[in-house]
């Protein structure tokens, strides 16, 4: 077989030259040889006139080489020297509940005392049923004004039941851990800085992919790690008090303003008969309307016919005498 004849076929099956293209890349692709990397080899045995002068990614003294095992030690408290201090934040937190008379005016005062304590309301609730109505709230106020927001609520409500928690936790592990992992990304980085020095190739492609995603994974549980511990400090700088303002419904059997009641229900009624006349007569208007537009468009179009009609079987009819006077 030539290369015309082939050429000829590529020419007359192109969609299955292209399919065998496809297959051959394909097992190209998976069969060919690909250099591999196990955590025992290290730089110095790929590049054995480079080394490194800097200390291991996760703790260390002595210069080393590059070993990828390094990847699966675990990072910890351990790898690096902590200081063992405590830090501990204290949370005050309370709860009230109160038997109101009017839930919604005691609500709205709630508001205006949390106002004056620069604080704020974080969550609101109103639930209604046939015999009660109940609003809770969270405020969250500074930790300094505490006390005096308690107070202003005593004196404003009548409450029912009060309680107050105050306690402290210790957040000095995860200030050590995100320690932990703060330094271990700047070893990281190191690293990464070194192996770009390196001769370019695959192995230095693979590496530095692996570094990434190390590096990723530390930025990843160290942001998991500082957003609980602002979540904490927060909670520490802005108490959280917890409001249930509850309010027994009278149940009434002749209501109190029946009278205006049946007053606004029979002017309701009145405006709704006038707004029907009103209706049926503006349709009636529309409709009126509508005939006589119909009628003058009537008019002015079957009149002019007419009228031509009219003249045209004149001029016939004089047409028809005067051919009849010329034949006699």
């Amino acid at each position: 077989m030539d290369i015309n004849n082939i050429l000829d076929w590529v020419k007359r099956h192109k969609f299955a030259t292209f399919l065998i293209i496809l297959l051959l890349l394909f097992v190209f692709t998976i069969f060919r040889p690909f250099p591999t990397i196990t955590p025992e080899r290290s730089y110095e045995e790929t590049y054995d006139s480079y080394e490194f002068g800097m200390g291991a990614p996760l703790g260390g003294e002595r210069p080393f080489s590059f070993d990828l095992h390094l990847f699966d030690q675990e990072i910890s408290r351990d790898t690096y020297d902590t200081e063992s201090v405590s830090h501990e934040l204290e949370i005050r937190e309370a709860r009230l509940k109160v038997e109101s008379d009017d839930a919604e005016d005691d609500f709205e005062v709630l508001q205006d005392i949390t106002r004056e304590r620069d604080g704020y309301i974080e969550t609101s609730k109103k639930t209604e049923t046939s015999t009660r109505l109940i609003y809770t709230a969270t405020v969250r106020v500074p930790v300094e004004y505490f006390e005096d927001f308690i107070e202003d609520s005593e004196s404003a409500f009548e409450i029912e039941d009060f309680e107050v928690n105050n306690y402290r936790i210790d957040v000095q592990r995860q200030i050590d851990e995100i320690d932990v992992l703060n330094r271990a990304i700047q070893d990281y980085e190191s690293l990464r800085d070194e192996t770009l020095e390196l001769e370019s190739g695959e192995e230095r492609i693979n590496l530095l992919a692996r570094l990434t995603s190390e590096m990723q994974s530390i930025a990843r549980q160290r942001m998991a790690l500082e957003r609980d511990l602002g979540g904490k400090e927060k909670k520490a700088d802005l108490a959280t008090i917890n409001f249930t303002f509850e309010e027994t419904l009278r149940a009434e059997l002749w209501p109190d303003d029946l009278g205006d009641l049946f007053h606004e229900r029979i002017h309701e009624a009145i405006d709704d008969i006038a707004l029907a006349g009103v209706s049926v007569l503006t349709n009636s208007l529309v409709l009126l309307v509508k005939v006589i537009e119909y009628i003058v468009y009537a008019i002015v179009i079957v009149v002019p016919v007419r009228f031509a009609w009219i003249i045209g079987s004149k001029l016939v009819n004089k047409n028809n005498k005067n051919k009849g006077g010329d034949e006699s």
